[in-house]
């Protein structure tokens, strides 16, 4: 059993903690991971929507009306909100949106530091020289956090907008934590109005986080680790009794995923569009794909992820990753031996018997375990589509990291006996790793800056995926180079012919050089493929308008809106449609319906005013040109350049 005597308690510790806390190194460290922060994200900051960007943000009317979310929860119900008010604020500025991601990213590092801090409160590590006052937990803690904040793994979670899913959900996940030992470490002594509100803290992070992204479900196995490892029940009053009290509500938190998964659309609480679909999905692929293969393809990941935890070279979008089938691959067997070994070791230093903690066992092994832990949700049985990325690492490296500061200090302490030798060499190594880190963070984001540099970095990066040919092709039809993008889309097609999107990007860039004939035969084939591919009834309808059959075109304009009804791209081409056959009065209709969902596009009220100009009706186009102005006036820039 560990030896709890020498220990201080949680109580006598509170005090000094309380003054570290808020001291003078602590709030240069805040100050310092705010600076790092910015410098390596500064240029990124110029970057615009791109990837999952468009569909998840750009044109999902969900986020274009804060009164969506006047209604129970539904999957991801946080993040999509913080994107509404996002655009609630400032509009579709990619800026914006960036500077967010980057300020969540920044604030969880300094919940990293007060977590790691914290953790040297509790009883397991509060004794033995290593209290915050003489600097040894400060030291272990602002090392954790540099590297948490400037690892280049992090980079697509904060750079790549949409992964706001991950971030955002790790910085309720650390709130839940950090609050829970904050109740803790004064349960025994503080008076009931101190204890309880950071208890209902915890409990209501852990909630919030459960609707920010599924990855948070791990939470309560985290509670209880933290309990099991840290905290002996024998030592307090009331014993195991009250520790199944206080662990019974964040044991129900379990059910809040599993309930919001799969029984809310039965009971009328989910949303139409994105949210609605990404659910979709998830069942599709639990459906779909083999648990089986997908777990043992995952031993191999997990590897791929702790080496790039280690070494952080060749950080990618799409890793051409093979599934494995078999167990019993050498690859495979090599790698589930390895992860066991190192499983089992963090369990050991966390829960092996000694006559005293003398050292940074627990916390290192609290750490791995934390790892194995969090990552399990997306690496385990539930199969997902892509096997690897690179942002679900974003919330398991947290203990990854603590475990790696935690080793490094007490490699240091074995090496260096005297205590100014070890904060000299501490310091040093700190300051090498960070600049490491930052400048490797720092020149991977500058592919997020520009959409083609992104796209031609995948593809160099993963030769073999059609889907980043595609992805390129589109991106120069998007600058109007529409040979280079056939190109990339005849690539795709060389290593998928069963692609629909890339015929339907072939179908818009033959027709903007004037190949209408195999342009049309492009989308045709993009529709067989895939009868509900929004693009290529757009596009298809686009051919035929340049082809002067405006009936056919509608046709195929109205297909593509009933599968996005709220595409403003799509009413934008019907509307255009409409106006050249002076059907003034439907297109002014359809632009209506679209700012009930849209209300504040200012591009649309000038569209309405135009309409209603060369309709005759000059005074009601007055008071939409006004609204029009005023909307860019409130929302500089509020719709994109390169989205009108």
């Amino acid at each position: 059993m560990t030896d709890y005597a020498n220990h201080k308690s949680s109580s006598e510790t509170t005090p000094s903690t309380r003054k570290e806390v808020i001291s003078g190194k602590t709030l240069a460290l805040i100050m310092l991971l705010f600076v790092v922060g910015f410098l390596i994200y500064s240029e990124v900051m110029k970057g615009p929507f791109l990837y999952d960007d468009e569909p998840y943000i750009v044109t999902n009317a969900l986020i274009y009306r804060l009164d969506n979310f006047f209604v129970l929860p539904f999957n991801r119900y946080v993040t999509f909100l913080s994107f509404a008010v996002n655009y609630a604020l400032t509009g579709l500025i990619p800026f914006d949106f960036r500077m967010v991601n980057v300020l969540i990213h920044i604030v969880n590092s300094v919940l990293v530091y007060a977590f790691t801090i914290q953790i040297f409160r509790t009883p397991r590590m509060s004794g033995h020289g290593r209290t915050p006052t003489n600097g040894n937990a400060y030291a272990i803690a602002a090392m954790a956090a540099l590297i948490f904040v400037s690892h280049p793994i992090q980079t697509q979670a904060v750079s790549y907008i949409t992964q706001r899913f991950a971030s955002l959900a790790t910085l309720f996940y650390l709130l839940s934590i950090v609050s829970y030992l904050d109740y803790r470490l004064h349960e025994q002594q503080a008076p009931q109005w101190r204890r309880i509100p950071p208890y209902c803290l915890s409990l209501f992070f852990a909630v919030v986080a459960q609707f920010t992204k599924e990855i948070s479900f791990t939470l309560p196995a985290v509670v209880l680790l933290i309990e099991a490892v840290f905290f002996d029940a024998r030592d307090e009053a009331g014993g195991f009794k009250k520790r199944i009290w206080r662990l019974a509500p964040f044991l129900a938190v379990f059910l809040v995923l599993p309930f919001v998964f799969l029984a809310s659309p039965l009971l009328g609480i989910s949303h139409d569009g994105v949210a609605e679909s990404i659910r979709r999905a998830q069942v599709e692929e639990l459906q779909n794909l083999s648990s089986q293969d997908y777990l043992i393809t995952q031993f191999r990941v997990i590897v791929e992820y702790l080496r790039l935890l280690v070494w952080p070279a060749g950080l990618r979008l799409y890793y051409e990753f093979p599934a494995y089938k078999s167990f019993f691959e050498p690859t495979i067997l090599l790698s589930f031996i390895f992860l066991a070994l190192i499983f089992s070791l963090g369990a050991y230093l966390c829960f092996a018997r000694r006559g005293s903690d003398k050292t940074l066992a627990p916390f290192i092994g609290f750490g791995i375990l934390w790892f194995f832990i969090t990552v399990s949700v997306e690496s385990s049985i539930i199969p997902i589509r892509h096997v690897i990325f690179e942002h679900r690492l974003y919330l398991p490296s947290v203990g990854a990291i603590l475990a790696a500061s935690g080793f490094l200090y007490q490699l240091f302490v074995f090496l260096w006996r005297g205590q100014e030798r070890i904060s000299r060499a501490w310091w040093t190594l700190a300051a090498v790793i960070t600049l490491a880190l930052s400048i490797t963070a720092y020149n991977r984001n500058i592919v997020w800056v520009d959409r083609l540099v992104f796209w031609n970095d995948v593809v160099a990066k993963a030769p073999q995926t059609s889907n980043a040919y595609v992805n390129l092709g589109s991106a120069y039809a998007n600058k109007a180079m529409y040979v280079n993008a056939l190109e990339s889309y005849e690539k795709g097609l060389k290593l998928d012919p069963s692609h629909a999107g890339a015929y339907a990007g072939m179908g818009e860039a033959y027709a903007m050089i004037g190949r209408l004939d195999e342009a049309r035969d492009a989308c045709l084939k993009a529709i067989k493929m895939a009868p509900n591919l929004i693009g290529a009834y757009q596009n298809l309808g686009m051919v035929l308008y340049l082809r002067k059959d405006y009936e056919a075109a509608i046709i195929n304009f109205r297909k593509a809106l009933a599968i996005a009804p709220s595409s403003v791209g799509i009413t934008k081409n019907l509307a255009a449609t409409l106006e050249t056959l002076g059907r003034f009065d439907e297109a002014i209709s359809l632009y209506e319906n679209l700012l009930k969902k849209m209300p504040r596009r200012s591009d649309v009220y000038f569209d309405i005013g135009g309409l209603l100009v060369k309709s005759g009706r000059v005074k009601e186009a007055g008071a939409y040109y006004k609204e029009a102005v005023r909307l860019e006036l409130r929302y500089a820039s509020l719709v994109p350049d390169n989205l009108r």
